[in-house]
């Protein structure tokens, strides 16, 4: 969460912002299965995780369901960045 890229998450009512956690499995491999569309999908890696937005008014353009497909999905968790904020507060606690 401290690692993420500068303005991710910020403008939730342009963005959809997800994190990818990856689990055992290196960045740059995952990448790989990541074919963001140009004006929809913004992709950002992070040390274990992978940064991804995707604007909502064109969101059901987004590429970033077709990850799901790949070989590489079942060594990644997706959560929204709402999520991810909400349990980092409350470990916090």
């Amino acid at each position: 969460v401290a690692k993420k890229p500068k303005g991710f998450g910020d403008s939730p009512a342009k963005y959809h912002s997800d994190v990818i956690f990856l689990i055992g499995f290196p960045v740059p491999e995952a990448l790989k299965s990541f074919k963001p569309k140009e004006g929809v999908d913004r992709v950002w890696p992070g040390p274990s995780a992978i940064y991804s937005e995707r604007l909502s008014a064109k969101r059901t353009q987004s590429r970033l369901n077709r990850v799901m497909g790949t070989p590489s999905y079942q060594h990644m968790t997706i959560r929204n960045w709402n999520t991810v904020t909400k349990l980092v507060s409350m470990l916090d606690k």
